[in-house]
């Protein structure tokens, strides 16, 4: 059995337009809906406004408004063809705090599971709930992928890769810039080749 595993949010769920969504009922900016990219918005909403703001939206966005963020395009393609392949296990393994940042009592944990049951499994995508985990902590995810050996992974932080880089296979970075500081990793900017990257990689198995 190959072991592949996939981090949830920006790598599964697409959340940018959410972000969007969010952040312009909240603030009423027109320039928000200019952003192309989730990092700019970001540095957008903290320069102008403040770190508080930004940690609320977020509360938002993977709290109650969680539902309304939708998979990469072509995601679940991806994934009904790796579930049809008996020959593979699929995890999911997200940096996930139950409760969020802003205290207002969300729990994210809750949300989430709540969304992968509705757009993936409900999609006749079977993910054992064995085979899901939600960190508390970014160091618990490292060593969640560790421990599971995992020998594909796909995420969307390069920095998650940097105490893997010896442990995993083949990492894949899901990244709209095609651009890594170590050549190790696969870059892929779309669900599409990711696809490809990882039937060739099953292929050699």
């Amino acid at each position: 059995m190959i072991n592949i595993g996939f981090d949830l949010d920006n790598t599964i769920v697409n959340c940018f337009e959410n972000f969007k969504a969010v952040s312009f009922r909240m603030l009423k900016d027109d320039k928000i809906n200019k952003f192309k990219s989730r990092e700019k918005l970001r540095s957008y909403i903290r320069e102008l406004y403040n770190d508080n703001i930004w940690t609320e939206i977020q509360a938002n966005v993977y709290g109650p408004e969680y539902s309304y963020s939708k998979p990469f395009k072509n995601t679940l393609r991806v994934l009904k063809n790796l579930h049809i392949n008996k020959g593979i296990n699929i995890y999911i393994v997200s940096h996930k705090t139950k409760m969020d940042s802003a205290k207002k009592g969300y729990n994210l944990q809750k949300y989430a599971h709540r969304w992968i049951q509705e757009n993936i499994i409900n999609k006749d995508i079977k993910i054992e709930k064995k085979n899901i985990f939600l960190c508390e902590t970014m160091d618990e995810k490292i060593n969640v992928i560790k421990n599971l050996k995992l020998e594909c992974f796909v995420d969307d932080l390069e920095e998650i890769y940097i105490p893997l880089i010896e442990k995993i296979s083949f990492p894949i970075l899901f990244t709209s810039v095609l651009y890594a500081k170590d050549k190790k990793y696969n870059l892929a900017k779309s669900w599409t080749e990711i696809g490809y990257m990882i039937n060739e990689f099953c292929r050699t198995k």
